[in-house]
């Protein structure tokens, strides 16, 4: 499905500026709609109700609304560039492609396991890396948080059993002058579009290995992965040898843009031989760019979505309720192993219970 056979679909109630960025660049390509989750809807730029029949729609939405964006695209007669078992199948990339470091996919009943447990002490050591395949939470995880079923840690592991987590080795990511050495690629329609540091404001260019190990995974998923995908790549040092890697794959539909990403235009300069022509998506702050400073910020863990483990962490560790946490509550990896909350609230709120199936309910406010 090539770009000009296709309509880029947008949410129109999204706030994200990367979002707006694109929706401003199809208006002008004349090849992008919008959706209205509320009236479940799609429309012109003018906002007039339109057909789908018979169109083919890439859908550019948020994690929580893509499902229904699609089942509206199919009700209402459009075909989905990919498909939900397409996207369940980059979510789940572990169990496709293999990394060069040791990696493995466990569910949250699965570390509580104690053969597991020791399992992944042979393997791993003291500690590992852990994230969970929603994307909503990531660390550094000791082995000893999987023993202490006292800590916050394991306590909300218990109600995850189903959770599904990535679990691989500890390395150290090299840095250059602009800092950690990642980078992201975008795959559409089974094409390397382009590919950017993790960065919104450094001008910079892409090492030659970097676009050779991007395109030789690319060209070996192909006929047996989707063909839109998100891949994201690093280099590390493990064990004193350096390597490039596989950091991880992601949904195209809700990945977020860097410089010089794009899932609407190809780049013809994937080097940055010419580090200025950013993709379109960030012409308009061009002039606030350099090819000075650092990249900063890593991945933070996403405490404040319901109805994740990340959002259940939390909780746990501020006030050791699930369903209760305290916002403004700063949270770090110390907090994990916690046998006592941070505030403690008991003598406020009934603890939540939990039936067979884990499913819960609401907190009661004791009467004072």
């Amino acid at each position: 499905m090539r770009e000009d056979n296709m309509k880029y679909c947008y949410d129109k109630n999204l706030p994200w500026t990367y979002s707006k960025n694109e929706m401003e660049l199809v208006k002008q390509k004349g090849n992008g709609i919008l959706y209205d989750s509320e009236l479940h809807r799609f429309e012109d730029f003018d906002h007039n109700e339109i057909d789908i029949t018979g169109e083919v729609i890439f859908p550019r939405t948020g994690v929580a609304q893509i499902y229904d964006l699609l089942d509206d695209i199919v009700r209402q007669g459009g075909t989905p560039a990919f498909s939900k078992d397409e996207m369940e199948q980059v979510r789940k990339w572990p169990k496709y492609v293999q990394t060069k470091r040791t990696g493995h996919m466990l569910t949250g009943k699965d570390l509580l396991d104690e053969e597991v447990i020791e399992r992944l002490e042979q393997i791993y050591g003291t500690e590992f890396f852990m994230k969970t395949l929603r994307k909503d939470f990531s660390g550094i995880i000791p082995i000893e948080l999987l023993k202490d079923k006292e800590c916050a840690f394991y306590k909300t592991l218990v109600h995850h059993p189903d959770t599904e987590f990535f679990i691989s080795e500890k390395v150290n990511i090299e840095q250059d002058q602009y800092g950690k050495k990642e980078y992201r690629c975008f795959v559409v329609d089974g094409e390397i579009y382009n590919i950017s540091r993790f960065t919104s404001r450094i001008l910079h260019e892409i090492e030659p290995q970097v676009l050779e190990k991007l395109q030789n995974i690319v060209a070996s998923l192909k006929g047996s992965f989707p063909k839109n995908y998100v891949l994201d790549v690093f280099e590390y040092e493990l064990n004193g040898e350096k390597d490039l890697d596989v950091l991880e794959f992601n949904s195209i539909d809700a990945s977020g843009l860097y410089l010089y990403n794009s899932c609407i235009e190809k780049s013809d300069d994937l080097l940055h031989k010419k580090p200025r022509h950013v993709a379109t998506e960030f012409v308009s702050v061009l002039e606030e760019c350099t090819s000075q400073g650092q990249i900063t910020g890593d991945a933070k863990n996403l405490y404040s979505i319901p109805d994740t483990f990340s959002n259940d962490l939390s909780c746990m560790c501020t006030v050791g309720i699930l369903g209760v946490r305290v916002f403004d509550a700063h949270i770090s990896p110390e907090d994990f192993g916690r046998h006592v909350p941070i505030f403690n609230i008991g003598k406020f709120v009934n603890p939540v219970k939990f039936d067979d199936d884990l499913a819960r309910h609401p907190v009661k406010e004791k009467k004072m």
